[in-house]
């Protein structure tokens, strides 16, 4: 009887220890929830004020502005008024990355007073759905936070598709055709002024053929009215290696005057490279040789392999026509021997850069352009081989 006794009470100890532990956690938790619902209010509550506030969006909080341009500011005043009967306090709490508070007229308005918010957008890219939106922090007990929202369609007066033309992998004897479809959005008759290929090297190898889009090409764009079929043609013949051009449209529609649409290329030829020592890698669809960040005191060597294959191997000759830049990059031509019992024939390339040079950064885009080696070459289908090197000097 009493070892029952005792087994009672300790478990009627232990439950009311349960308990007590369990109230004083959930306790704490009610504590933070109060601390944090007190912390919404922005604005200190007076005292000595009679009366409450009340925030009114006049008309809407939500604000649909159709169909917006891509890289056009656009702007939306809501009204607030103050529907209560005493002051009511307004600031900016945050927005969204696209939007902005451009303009809070006023901060405090009495009872049955109003001001305007101006919020200012812009959106980058073509969007189905753009929603952005401005919080502020309000007096009013019952809305602390008031919320205002913008969305609408964002697209472009005239948009290319693609945006850009890619031919990653062409043969120096290959001709190819790429094509984009210019669609214009407006009610305004789209005509093309001219087109032009900036890049002046190797301009005579592009030809463009422009006609009307098909009507059922049309259909399958939403509020596209009219566009054209744009057919680039490139010629064979075009250096080895990455290229780059640039296809640029005029246009009569005065919010896309111009269009310009980038044309990558990568042309392969029985001409090719391989690493053998040295640099952090080789990109050959690029040709780009990367060396990364090299410390003056050292400088760098690397040894590569240029193959030659394909019918005109025998009688194919390599030499460096250009360095650049030439006052760091030091590049020696080996001379050719064969492999495979004559079916491909390899030169050595060694590329030297000589301890202590100057600090330059040949990196790549807004780092400094790349460092290019240009080759000579007899064969009649690539006279001529780029090789890029990426690094820089510490």
């Amino acid at each position: 009887m009493k070892t029952l006794l005792v087994i009672i009470f300790a478990g009627l100890l232990g439950l009311a220890i349960g308990v007590g532990q369990s109230l004083s956690e959930f306790w704490g938790v009610r504590e933070n929830f109060a601390t944090r619902e007190a912390s919404e209010a922005h604005f200190a509550t007076d005292p000595t004020q009679s009366g409450t506030p009340k925030a009114v969006v006049v008309g809407s909080a939500d604000f649909d502005f159709g169909v917006g341009e891509r890289n056009t500011p656009q702007q939306h005043e809501f009204e607030i008024r103050n529907d209560g009967n005493a002051p009511l306090k307004i600031d900016v709490a945050h927005t969204t990355c696209k939007c902005t508070v451009a303009d809070l007229a006023k901060q405090e308005l009495a009872p049955g007073e109003s001001t305007k918010v101006r919020l200012e957008w812009e959106a980058k890219g073509y969007l189905d759905e753009f929603t952005q939106s401005a919080e502020l922090h309000t007096s009013d007990p019952a809305q602390p936070i008031l919320r205002l929202t913008i969305h609408g369609r964002i697209i472009q007066t005239v948009r290319p598709e693609p945006e850009e033309i890619q031919l990653p992998s062409l043969s120096v004897n290959e001709d190819a055709t790429a094509t984009v479809k210019l669609y214009g959005f407006t009610d305004q008759p789209l005509k093309i002024l001219e087109h032009t290929f900036d890049n002046p090297d190797q301009r005579d190898h592009y030809r463009l053929d422009i006609a009307p889009l098909a009507p059922e090409d049309l259909t399958k764009v939403a509020d596209a009215k009219q566009g054209y079929l744009l057919t680039l043609h490139v010629k064979s013949g075009l250096p080895v290696g990455p290229l780059t051009q640039t296809l640029r449209l005029k246009t009569n529609i005065p919010t896309a005057s111009t269009i310009e649409i980038p044309i990558h290329l990568t042309i392969s030829s029985d001409i090719s490279f391989i690493l053998a020592t040295g640099g952090r890698g080789f990109n050959p669809e690029k040709n780009l040789l990367a060396l990364g960040k090299l410390q003056s005191a050292k400088g760098a060597k690397v040894k590569m392999y240029i193959f030659v294959k394909g019918p005109f191997r025998d009688e194919t000759k390599i030499e460096v026509e250009s360095v650049e830049p030439e006052n760091v990059l030091q590049v020696k031509l080996g001379e050719r021997d064969t492999l495979g019992d004559g079916a491909l024939v390899r030169y050595l390339l060694e590329i030297d850069i000589p301890p202590g040079q100057s600090p330059i950064n040949r990196q790549g885009g807004e780092q400094g352009k790349l460092g290019k080696i240009v080759f000579r070459t007899t064969h009649p289908e690539a006279k001529e081989v780029r090789l890029f090197v990426q690094f820089a000097i510490e």
